[in-house]
């Protein structure tokens, strides 16, 4: 199990949800750019906002994973890279959900 979050790259349905993810980036930012401008309902505002910081998150460290592959070849380092992607992805996930959040509705 911990070695399909770490090399999501080598698990079918983990590669295919981050191709999807890939095409949803910009058509999920278009709805999130129109509630900001025209101050439409805030709860709905801050669900957009929290699925854009999750797709953007997963991508992007599906993206960095796939270049340890390429780039990390001692198994160590590869295994501490991936762990502190892991960890800091999550982290700045948890941060932007927690800015989103911060303000009263």
């Amino acid at each position: 199990m911990l070695n399909n979050i770490l090399q999501p790259e080598v698990n079918k349905k983990l590669l295919r949800s981050y191709h999807t993810s890939g095409k949803l980036l910009i058509p999920l930012l278009v709805p999130s750019l129109i509630f900001k401008k025209y101050e439409v309902n805030p709860i709905l505002e801050k669900s957009i906002d929290t699925v854009n910081v999750l797709n953007f998150g997963y991508h992007s460290y599906v993206s960095t994973s796939c270049i340890v592959t390429d780039y990390v070849k001692p198994r160590l380092l590869s295994n501490i890279v991936r762990s502190s992607s892991f960890g800091l992805h999550g982290l700045a996930i948890s941060g932007f959900i927690y800015s989103i959040f911060k303000e009263k509705i």
